[in-house]
């Protein structure tokens, strides 16, 4: 009987154990942590990027497409400049389609940031749409065309996700896929989990998924800061 008490005993002690660990690790950074790492920072000078040839983050990432040498030649331009961060989109689709690939895709794009001396701020979702196109599609994209921005642009993961809770466990796979690999690797700036979320029309749909994303980005518990970008003056985001 002892020996069974003893053992129930411990079982809710490391329960208790594994409870706290997590709490610890999904806590928000206190503001003096925040200071800390902000001190240690050099001065950023960034932009958001999207290679000349892609019309989408779609076509930037897509296995038909995906360019090292465009974005090389592109990237040394942006360094001679004195840039030296940037952000892009990353498209769930891709990763979805084949996720070896496209986290082997993302370790090639950043090694191509690191030779230039340029840190890669990555947005993981992305509710803005600039066509008629709610959901990505993998494969080759349109052409773009001068003198008109975006016309085909596609979210991520794409409007139909977004307020499906059930494709939500996907989703989370994917974030914990791509933010674990990389959660300590320094070519990383800041992990900007979603890009202007409730964009697009999408309105206060996105909150559930918003919401779910940051608590999958603490479970994490990435060495990189962790943030959301808004875009209007939404109370609810601020």
């Amino acid at each position: 009987m002892k020996k069974i008490l003893l053992g129930i005993c411990w079982f809710l002690l490391s329960s208790s154990v594994f409870e706290i660990s997590a709490q610890q690790a999904a806590e928000r950074w206190s503001e003096q942590k925040i200071w800390n790492w902000y001190n240690k920072q050099p001065w950023y000078c960034g932009f958001n990027y999207i290679p000349a040839y892609a019309i989408n983050y779609t076509a930037m990432w897509d296995k038909t497409t995906f360019d090292p040498v465009a974005i090389d030649k592109e990237l040394a331009l942006a360094q001679g400049l004195g840039l030296n961060c940037l952000r892009a989109v990353l498209q769930y689709a891709v990763y979805e389609d084949d996720p070896e690939y496209f986290l082997n895709t993302l370790d090639k794009f950043m090694a191509v940031c690191d030779k230039h001396k340029i840190k890669f701020m990555p947005a993981l979702f992305d509710d803005c749409m600039f066509g008629i196109e709610h959901d990505p599609k993998v494969g080759k994209q349109p052409e773009p065309l001068e003198g008109w921005y975006a016309w085909a642009w596609s979210p991520s993961p794409g409007h139909s996700m977004v307020i499906d809770s059930n494709s939500h466990p996907k989703i989370e796979k994917y974030v914990k896929a791509v933010i674990g690999r990389f959660k300590n690797d320094p070519r990383i700036f800041i992990w900007d989990l979603y890009n202007e979320p409730t964009n697009g029309g999408l309105g206060s749909t996105s909150f559930p998924l918003l919401k779910k994303v940051i608590r999958w980005a603490r479970e994490v518990n990435p060495s990189q800061p962790i943030t959301v970008d808004v875009w209007n003056q939404n109370k609810r985001l601020n």
